[in-house]
This record gives structure tokens, sequence and C-alpha cells, in this order.
């Protein structure tokens, strides 16, 4: 047993041996899955708030992804979700960081990562990470944090997170021979 499973969060081998022992019986990913924060957000208090949440959602469902709330869901469905999906796209959260159950790796991208913790699983997993940060933020006087991008940064981010799964696609056809 390691001394430690992460050090400022440079995560120990242990890490995925563990979490992938729970993800039973899982195929090949095939899942795009949107997550969603909008659920935490009716009482903004001390929150980071997305301000073109609702138009990121609309052009991941235009594009095929299904948008999860994962908080709604039973652990045990968290993690079936999370090792049947080949691409998660999301704000930077705890949510994102249940990439962790799929042992195939993923594209995983990242919107205003405020820490590297996802691409510390990633190296971890062989994810690929794509991450877009805030064109801009503002406070409020409740401890809200208000970030945006831009329609052409939200348009770059999809462009380079699809070829990303296309080329794993590949990668998981080649396992899929195996």
């Amino acid at each position: 047993m390691p001394s430690f499973a992460h050090r400022d969060y440079r995560f120990h081998s242990f890490v995925r041996d563990y979490y992938g022992s729970l993800a039973k019986n899982a195929a090949t990913p095939f899942r795009r899955i949107c997550l969603s924060r909008r659920a935490w957000e009716p009482h903004k208090v001390n929150q980071r708030v997305f301000e073109e949440q609702e138009k990121f959602e609309g052009m991941a469902v235009e594009r095929g992804f299904e948008l999860v709330a994962p908080e709604t869901l039973p652990i045990e469905d968290q993690i079936r979700l999370l090792a049947e999906t080949r691409c998660q796209i999301g704000e930077h959260g705890s949510a994102q960081h249940a990439s962790i159950y799929n042992r195939f790796g993923m594209t995983v991208g990242t919107i205003n990562p405020l820490t590297e913790i996802q691409t510390n699983l990633g190296r971890l997993y062989g994810d690929t990470n794509v991450i877009t940060f805030a064109d801009g933020q503002r406070g409020d006087d409740k401890g809200n944090t208000f970030f945006s991008l831009s329609d052409a940064k939200l348009e770059q981010f999809f462009a380079t997170v699809e070829a990303e799964d296309r080329a794993r696609s590949s990668r998981y056809r080649s396992m899929a021979s195996l």
C-alpha cells in the first residue's frame, strides 16, 4: 500500500487499479456525455457560474452528447456511466474527476479548469485532455465567480474535442480486435 494515494494531485498508480476494479464488466466505451452543473445553481452562493452554460449544453446536445446530471444518479449508475463513456465534456469539478471509473481512458474536455487535477488523472489513465480557459470573469457580493467564453472559443473547443474523440475511436477498435 502506498503511503499516499496522491501528493499535490500527482496520483499513485494504485488509484487506477483501485477505481478500475469498481467498474464491473466494462465493455469498450461508447458514450459521449456532457456533465451538467445546472442543478447546483439555483441558490448561488460561493459558486462558479458558467454564463454560457445553456448555450454550451445546447451545442453539446446538437453534436450528439447525452446531457447528464450525475448527482441525480445512484453511485452504481454513475460508475457504469463513466465506465461506458469514451468522451466527456463539462465544467471543471468533481463530476469530471469521475473519469477514474473508465479503465480504457477517454477524451475529456474541460471548461475553465481551476487546478491540474483532471490533467494529472488523465496522465494516469491515458486520457486525452482538451481544456479551455475563461475569456473573463467577475465576482459578486455572495462570493460567486461568473465566467464566460466567446462563441468562437466554444466552437474551437468542440472541434478539438470531436477530433480527439475520433482519434480515440480508432484506438478502441484496435483494443476490441485484441
